[in-house]
């Protein structure tokens, strides 16, 4: 009986786990804005590592540029630092951002360009 209740209580934290990582793995998408008014589209895809990290793959099309960034869980959200180099123009930047409450959002800054970001899960088309 107790070892039934041993596996039921292992399967149960599996699941919990499991769907944790659930509400922020996958696609997000949204925008961001530099502090002089210009903006973009920006997307991620957040998947959970094997050690429990995070990793946030972003891309900002129509600037052409696509990094990584870190992420750990910490309370009831999941944040993300890292420092790109975005080109030899404009130089390092440092992001960071977390997702919380169904949103990803966070700041940038570099010496040419700081500004914020906002992503949010992409709404589902209905079948056809």
């Amino acid at each position: 009986m107790s070892r039934r209740i041993v596996s039921l209580l292992g399967l149960l934290a599996c699941i919990s786990f499991m769907l944790g990582a659930d509400d922020v793995t996958g696609d997000w998408e949204g925008s961001f804005q530099t502090q002089d008014g210009a903006f973009g589209s920006l997307t991620a895809l957040v998947s959970q590592q094997p050690d429990g990290s995070y990793k946030a793959v972003m891309s900002a099309g129509d600037q052409g540029v696509q990094f990584e960034l870190p992420g750990k869980k910490a309370a009831e959200k999941v944040v993300f630092d890292g420092s790109i180099n975005v080109s030899p123009e404009i130089g390092p930047m440092e992001i960071h951002g977390e997702i919380a409450g169904g949103k990803f959002s966070g700041t940038f800054k570099g010496n040419t360009y700081s500004g914020t970001f906002e992503l949010k899960r992409p709404e589902k088309k209905p079948a056809d």
